[in-house]
């Protein structure tokens, strides 16, 4: 699995170590970022990387790397897209009053 969650401007990413093993780290690309990061970080099995200061309703595209003594894996190649804004619609009704004369 690689997408856990989403929102409107983030996506938080989430996959499985490699052997569950903290030798590896991982290269993350997407637009212009390049992101280590270190499989010895998280103390469970998986990798969960927060993605933030995204915009609404955007497709993004990510290429994963394993790294193991400087060696890169061909890369994972991925995307997701953010949720669009919620909008909340409030009608405010007018009612007139009726009189009898």
């Amino acid at each position: 699995k690689y997408l856990d969650s989403r929102t409107e401007t983030e996506l938080i990413l989430e996959w499985n170590k490699v052997n569950n093993s903290d030798n590896y780290s991982y290269r993350l690309i997407y637009n212009i970022m390049n992101i280590t990061i270190n499989g010895s970080d998280f103390e469970n099995d998986t990798v969960t990387r927060n993605i933030s200061s995204l915009s609404p309703g955007t497709k993004y595209t990510f290429t994963l790397y394993t790294v193991f003594e400087e060696v890169e894996s061909s890369g994972f190649y991925f995307s997701s897209v953010t949720s669009k804004y919620r909008f909340l619609i409030v009608y405010l009704g007018y009612y007139d009053t009726v009189c009898e004369v």
